[in-house]
């Protein structure tokens, strides 16, 4: 990476930790808390946000809005056309779980055309425990395409991590059938027999 892309990151990095990222995402309060929403808010200019129509909901807005909701079931999917960094699914996420329901039970859907906003949510949604029905887009959400490249995506990934995991499976196999081969084999310092 470049340098400027390299002190961008540090940047972030920095501005997370002064901001109690450590803090927040290391405890249970990580699930009722939009920390990426009010740092990349942070982090961009008026000008900016405004441009890309970045606008921060603040997460009590967001909260009475998911009370007013009907808490979803087992089985049902969230719908989000602008998530931004989700704090609309962080809200809906934390009613169900004030009423007895697992978030990680439901499907998540989400698009935003900032593709910072999408990545901030992709650690989110780990950090608040969505489950592992989450489809994340970058796209425009009056559009079907951003589904369907965002489902594309999903499942290359998917794949990626089987064979990986197979991988790494097939490499600890080899790895426990070498050993007895190792400890049978003479050293090659030591002297032959007679």
């Amino acid at each position: 990476i470049d340098a400027n892309t390299a002190l961008a990151a540090k940047k972030v990095a920095d501005a997370a930790i002064g901001a109690g990222q450590l803090h927040l995402t290391g405890t249970d309060r990580r699930t009722d808390t939009d920390l990426f929403g009010a740092l990349l808010s942070t982090l961009r200019s008026r000008t900016d946000r405004n441009v890309r129509g970045l606008f921060y909901t603040p997460a009590d807005v967001s909260d009475v809005l998911a009370d007013m909701l009907d808490t979803p079931q087992a089985g049902q999917t969230v719908h989000e056309p602008a998530a931004g960094t989700g704090g609309m699914l962080r809200a809906v996420a934390k009613a169900m779980r004030q009423h007895g329901h697992d978030p990680a039970t439901i499907g998540w859907v989400a698009v935003d055309t900032d593709p910072l906003a999408i990545a901030c949510l992709a650690i989110n949604t780990v950090l608040w425990g969505l489950g592992p029905r989450v489809l994340l887009g970058v796209g425009d959400s009056l559009s079907d395409e951003w589904i369907t490249r965002a489902a594309a995506q999903r499942r290359e990934t998917i794949e990626l991590a089987d064979q990986l995991r197979g991988l790494r499976t097939m490499r600890a196999l080899l790895v426990d059938q070498e050993a007895p081969l190792n400890q049978a084999r003479p050293d090659p310092d030591t002297p032959a027999g007679p």
